[in-house]
């Protein structure tokens, strides 16, 4: 899976950002997260913007198919996939990392009050 999470042909965010964004993107990721972004430079922009989700909600996440998973067992029902792990990453390659890193620069810049609807 952390082969997933990674971009592909080596790309890394300070090569796709400019100084001053690297700059503000570290600042951001180090002060949401803890983890300074040369850790994660080379994690698409959409995982690194992922990490940040549990900070839009003032609750805790949980999955729904987590909660799909414990009904059905608990009515012994069949469990079945609909897709693969890699499937589900192959998705954020069909997504221009440019355009991943906009989105993740967006929340950045706002320090995510857009993303949390203010």
């Amino acid at each position: 899976m952390m082969q997933g999470v990674a971009m592909k042909d080596a790309k890394t965010i300070k090569e796709l950002t400019t100084e001053v964004e690297y700059k503000l993107l570290n600042d951001f990721i180090q002060e949401q997260t803890g983890i300074p972004l040369t850790i994660l430079n080379t994690f698409k922009p959409f995982f690194i913007h992922a990490m940040l989700y549990p900070k839009l909600h003032d609750c805790l996440s949980q999955s729904i198919e987590a909660e799909l998973m414990k009904i059905a067992a608990s009515q012994n029902e069949e469990i079945l996939g609909l897709d693969t792990v890699q499937e589900q990453l192959n998705v954020f390659d069909e997504i221009p990392y440019k355009d991943q890193l906009k989105d993740l620069l967006n929340s950045a810049k706002d320090n995510m009050k857009k993303d949390k609807g203010l």
